[in-house]
């Protein structure tokens, strides 16, 4: 955000290996989580993949990444903001097990770091281990709001740091607080990890908040008054703002109209300089002249969260998850990323005339702020409590199910719902579904007494999941729909049904052996070719031979003497198909191929799951 033209976020560049590397594990937090974004995001760890697709439009990266999603890559979110996907879509089941949701103790506090750690090791051993760290104000989600990162890389050396300490305890905390065991190794080589620090920096410390009591926002709980401050935030309050403004002799704050507008004019008045969002921006792709044709227009409001202190030459940059709100220091778990310089180009007025300036452009990302005072209701002030006290009590809820198998081999769902001490305002009415479900609406339940609810029947195996959907209805309106999961035991082998549910054929079945093989998506292989061509070389019939003309023993034996690694991953894709047909009744992995792969079979494979 502050150099919009010349360096933008690209989330998928930042989520690929270094040369050389492959993902081993990440952990990664967020607020809100977004099952349809997520389904993008292993194709970057996994392949050094670009994110710039369709997750609709199903390619053999993607389903091959999220096949092993489970076991490389932990999700943390707060329990309560997942996401209503629109539709849903079966290859989320593959990330059930890797998302791990934070119940907070009270309504009023919120889950909210936004962090990666991500852990790689080289295709030669003798290279070093190399980490990751991301700290960002984005949430898993695909909005297109401005926002702000920091990425740095670090390896694993004998030497141990202290400023690691913040992230090691943060991981202990989500390993405390989910049950998730998080890989020991974190635990052992963090400490030893010295993480780059950004140019025209001399230092970094990483910075929890709200895990412990030890961990407190370190902006907020400074002793010292400083000489300038810059405030940059998409939330505010009036006690926040006092803070800041007591604390330091010039205050500058960028925030949105709205925010600042929601303010009263007596509590800015001791702001030095105050900006707003340029609202041209935020609804610029709902304007015809700039909107694309293929694209749903979506504002593009602020949500960078950048704190800059300077006392004396001293400077010091938090940027993160934490807005400048009474929760962020008070109650949340949040994560700030702290750099220090004496740089006086780094200084908070050098910003100010950055975010508010541009040379080529009439259009500037910030414009001074006069919007006129606005009076929020106080009615709409209590609903909004109101409904975040029913989110906090209904994700609280332990709610199981039973998938039972009916004479039809599909499955009827038995969801109950315990008694709970649930008291709801006037109007207000709480329903649930399966997140699959496309045909019945949603039931009402009251968790005044348990409740069991049969309506919910004839399901294929692959429809089944663990995510249900709950809305809160006010006056018969949806107010807001969110994604739990319930305790239920579901096969395993509806993983494999959801896989063969996409890779159903023959041609289906080589090209994604090709992309095994080679790691690159080939073209699309006609099922016309297959049939119809025979090839030389081996005399086997082409149903086991590629498109380019390689036949595929030859591609087998190449792989086999440079990547053996490889052969583990098609012995898991043979064992998913092996016994599957085609619509026509024949064999998607023949014989044939079967006792061609027994030549290269691997001793130690990899056991078939999710």
């Amino acid at each position: 955000m502050l150099d919009a033209k010349n360096n933008r976020l690209d989330y998928g560049a930042a989520l690929k290996p270094p040369m050389g590397y492959d993902l081993d594990f990440a952990v990664t937090t967020t607020y809100t989580l977004d099952l349809e974004a997520i389904l993008l995001i292993p194709v970057a760890l996994f392949f050094s993949g670009d994110l710039d697709f369709n997750p609709k439009e199903i390619r053999e990266d993607m389903l091959e990444a999220l096949t092993n999603v489970s076991k490389h890559i932990a999700v943390f979110c707060q329990r309560g903001k997942i996401k209503v996907p629109k539709p849903y879509n079966p290859l989320m089941a593959y990330w059930e097990k890797g998302i791990h949701q934070i119940q907070m103790p009270n309504y009023d506090q919120s889950f909210h770091p936004k962090i990666w750690i991500i852990r790689y090791t080289a295709k030669n051993k003798k290279e070093p281990i190399k980490y990751r760290f991301i700290s960002t104000s984005r949430n898993l989600t695909f909005s297109r709001d401005w926002d702000m990162a920091i990425t740095t890389d670090g390896e694993v050396n004998k030497i141990e740091k202290e400023n690691n300490k913040g992230i090691i305890d943060l991981l202990q905390y989500l390993k405390k607080t989910s049950g998730f065991n998080i890989p020991e190794v974190f635990f052992k080589e963090l400490p030893k990890v010295a993480f780059e620090v950004p140019d025209g920096f001399t230092n970094i410390d990483f910075h929890p908040i709200g895990i412990n009591k030890t961990y407190k926002n370190p902006i907020t709980t400074k002793s010292e008054k400083q000489d300038y401050r810059l405030v940059v935030s998409p939330f505010l309050d009036k006690t926040t703002l006092n803070y800041f403004t007591g604390s330091t002799k010039q205050c500058a704050v960028f925030s949105t109209d709205f925010e600042l507008s929601s303010l009263k004019e007596a509590d800015l008045k001791s702001v030095t300089k105050k900006f707003c969002f340029s609202p041209f921006i935020e609804e610029a792709e709902s304007m015809d002249e700039l909107s694309e044709p293929d694209e749903i227009p979506m504002s593009q409001s602020l949500h960078a969260k950048l704190f800059i202190d300077k006392k004396g030459s001293s400077i010091s940059w938090y940027l993160g998850s934490a807005n400048a709100t009474k929760p962020a220091s008070e109650k949340n778990i949040e994560f700030m990323v702290e750099l220090k310089t004496d740089s006086s180009s780094k200084g908070p007025q050098q910003m100010v005339r950055k975010l508010t300036t541009t040379s080529d452009s009439p259009i500037c990302l910030f414009e001074p702020f006069d919007s006129e005072e606005r009076t929020i209701l106080e009615s709409e002030k209590i609903k909004e409590q109101q409904i975040r006290k029913i989110i906090h009590t209904l994700s609280d809820i332990i709610i199981t199910g039973k998938a039972i198998k009916n004479e039809s081999g599909n499955y009827d769902l038995e969801i109950t719902v315990p008694k709970k001490d649930l008291k709801l305002p006037e109007g207000i009415i709480i329903k649930i579904k399966p997140l699959p479900e496309k045909r019945k609406s949603s039931v009402a339940i009251n968790a005044i007494e348990e409740q069991i609810i049969t309506d919910f029947n004839n399901y294929e195996e692959i429809n089944l999941s663990p995510f249900l959907i709950i809305e809160i209805e006010l006056n018969s309106k949806i107010e807001k729909r969110f994604v739990v999961d319930m305790k239920i035991n579901l096969e395993e082998t509806r993983f494999n049904k959801i896989f063969s549910t996409i890779i159903n054929n023959r041609s289906r079945f080589l090209n994604y052996l090709s992309f095994l093989l080679s790691e690159e998506t080939p073209d699309k292989l006609e099922d016309e070719y297959i049939a119809n061509k025979k090839r030389k070389g081996t005399g086997m019939d082409t149903s086991i031979a590629f498109f380019d003309g390689t036949p595929i023993y030859e591609k087998l034996m190449i792989t086999s003497s440079r990547n053996p690694e490889r052969l583990k991953k098609i012995d898991r894709l043979i064992e998913r198909l092996k016994g599957e047909k085609e619509t026509n009744g024949t064999e998607i992995v023949t014989i044939e191929f079967e006792e061609l792969w027994q030549v290269f079979k691997p001793t130690n494979t990899i056991e078939n799951g999710s």
